[in-house]
């Protein structure tokens, strides 16, 4: 019962739309709105997911201004993610340096692999 940002979700967020079919009770895809990914992403999750389309969610996330896009309906609240999940998001340098801040900035302060006893 895990709250999924996925980041980077481009125009098929198949990793997202896994999680809300596997039962996540909210998965929120991400990217920018430049070139309709948005839409299309939308049209994704209308056309391959049935009932389970209630518990997700396509917004805008610029990783370079997280802060400019999380007031959007209370979706996008800070610390509110069990699970930060991208798949092929690092693909230019500035990406690897924008993207942990964003990761720190929504991820829930639960249990990590980096904690020790």
């Amino acid at each position: 019962s895990s709250r999924v940002l996925e980041v980077g979700c481009w125009a098929c967020p198949l990793v997202g739309m896994l999680c809300a079919k596997m039962g996540a009770p909210m998965t929120v895809l991400t990217d920018l709105a430049s070139n309709g990914l948005l839409a299309a992403a939308q049209r994704n999750v209308d056309v391959n997911l049935g009932t389970e389309r209630a518990c997700v969610q396509v917004t805008e996330l610029d990783w370079t201004a997280p802060q400019r896009d999380m007031p959007r309906a209370g979706i996008l609240d800070p610390q509110s993610f069990d699970l930060v999940i991208g798949s092929d998001v690092i693909y230019d340098a500035w990406h690897a340096e924008a993207l942990p801040p964003v990761i720190d900035l929504f991820l829930g302060s639960g249990p990590s692999l980096n904690e020790g006893p």
